[in-house]
């Protein structure tokens, strides 16, 4: 444990001994969902994956738009695909993850129609991102793209390489729960984030935690972790059987 950490949990034991930071609560949140029997597709995972080996499901499957940089020392299988494209038959994955993909997403309809088609009746979908009615969301994006990139490195070391356009198209609860009837939320929580590499930083988003917490205003945190469900009553569409796809194997 890191002198900054140490000294980030001393003052989260004295102000609020049950917070967990955003990495936690999704771990604690996908180890609820493993099962030897099912299969898990990290999408957008780059090389920090999700689902590593003490995560336990049949089938771990890594993937993003562009390759690894950074080589990964895990044996997981990784696969290059496009979020609007998947190369997975129908209805073959049990559980998804998109950690930091949604706010990304261009055209999210289409890529939820992909997730759709590849999911099995009652299939999740785990999601987390940022939330678009936090102030600390909301403002940066009144500054261009190039501007918020060098707020990033400034504030928390993000490479320029590593900072991609962001759309915010489904950040919003409103805009998940239009995402029925093909998905209903199972499971939702705003979260805050406080990063303690920085100590200003982290006092700052720890204290906007506190705030938030005690004034019952848990809406204007950064982040949101959703569970979704694919709803076995979805009616079934036309691209969900693509002439050629039997759905006997995993990938076309």
């Amino acid at each position: 444990m890191s002198d900054h950490q140490a000294w980030a949990r001393k003052i989260i034991q004295r102000w609020d001994p049950a917070y967990l930071p955003r990495w936690e609560v999704f771990d604690s949140v996908l180890h609820s969902l493993q099962d030897k029997e099912k299969i898990c597709l990290d999408l957008g995972s780059g090389f920090n994956g999700a689902i590593e080996e003490q995560v336990c499901f049949r089938l771990k499957i890594h993937s993003d738009l562009i390759l690894p940089v950074q080589s990964s020392s895990s044996t997981i299988p990784f696969i290059q695909i496009n979020i609007y494209d998947l190369p997975f038959k129908s209805t073959s994955i049990d559980v998804i993850l998109l950690r930091f993909v949604v706010e990304h997403l261009a055209a999210p309809d289409r890529a939820f129609a992909e997730i759709r088609r590849i999911l099995k009746p009652d299939g999740l979908v785990l999601i987390l991102t940022t939330n678009i009615t936090s102030p600390f969301i909301m403002f940066p994006k009144l500054f261009p793209y190039a501007l918020r990139k060098k707020i990033m490195y400034l504030l928390f070391k993000v490479e320029d390489k590593d900072v991609f356009p962001t759309y915010h198209r489904l950040n919003h609860k409103a805009r998940i729960e239009k995402l029925t009837p093909d998905f209903r939320i199972r499971e939702w929580r705003y979260l805050q984030d406080a990063n303690w590499n920085r100590k200003g930083i982290f006092l700052l988003f720890f204290s906007w935690h506190l705030l938030t917490r005690w004034l019952h205003l848990e809406f204007l945190r950064t982040n949101f972790i959703t569970v979704l469900y694919k709803s076995r009553n979805t009616p079934c569409h036309s691209e969900d059987l693509p002439p050629g796809r039997s759905g006997m194997t995993l990938l076309h």
